[in-house]
């Protein structure tokens, strides 16, 4: 469900990009510039986006941590915005159906499952294990948390079933969970439902597990159990 709405998404940006390239030829701009600035636009939305979140969380966030020089805080900004419009533009709404990594069926090879958060789907995962080769080193499988815009409690169910899968295939007694954002939530709700026989360690990156300002920029069930009380 989540590659549909992402690929109506970029139709509708390269429409706005169409749109935007006609409107600076017909105000006078060189065709090429009118071009390149209209090319541009998806990618500036990521990154408009982007700065705001940077921008909102050095606010919000006082706790007395290093800081990141000016030049280096526009280096991240800028690798992340293309990495932003890699995942939602390509991976995330046109290769969701990638083919599971091969599983090497030996128990003593760690099995890692790995959990998406908010507003993704498998694909997230897809340069961690192909192009970052992690995939090479461990038995890897990945699942969807779907609906998307569905309650946590409705997502332990589906992670069971591909912890399951996991240790069947390859042999292993307990899994690892490595979980991104929501994805951290979700395998807490997993462990409350399933209990944690089947896994070795449960690893969250960037999970609000004590709520998130921007829980209420987004939409659906999950969103609202993500806000800070």
């Amino acid at each position: 469900m989540l590659a549909r709405i992402l690929r109506i998404g970029a139709a509708l940006e390269v429409l706005a990009a169409l749109a935007l390239i006609a409107l600076l030829v017909r105000v006078g701009l060189p065709s090429w510039l009118a071009v390149a600035l209209g090319l541009l636009l998806p990618l500036a939305l990521h990154g408009v986006l982007l700065a705001i979140e940077f921008v909102t969380g050095a606010l919000v966030d006082r706790r007395p941590v290093a800081r990141l020089s000016p030049w280096a805080l526009a280096r991240v900004w800028l690798g992340e915005t293309w990495r932003s419009f890699k995942v939602f533009n390509v991976d995330q709404p046109w290769r969701a159906s990638f083919p599971e990594p091969a599983i090497v069926r030996d128990a003593g090879r760690h099995a890692v499952l790995f959990v998406h958060g908010y507003l993704c789907n498998r694909a997230t995962w897809r340069p961690w294990l192909l192009d970052g080769g992690l995939a090479q080193r461990w038995n890897c499988a990945t699942v969807n948390l779907e609906p998307v815009f569905g309650g946590v409690e409705r997502y332990p169910d589906l992670i069971h079933a591909a912890v399951e899968r996991l240790r069947s295939a390859s042999g292993a007694e307990r899994v690892t969970l490595v979980c991104h954002s929501m994805g951290g939530l979700a395998a807490r709700a997993y462990l409350r439902v399933h209990g944690h026989h089947a896994v070795a360690r449960v690893i969250t990156i960037d999970t609000p597990h004590h709520g998130t300002l921007f829980a209420r920029l987004g939409h659906g069930e999950n969103t609202r159990q993500m806000r800070v009380a």
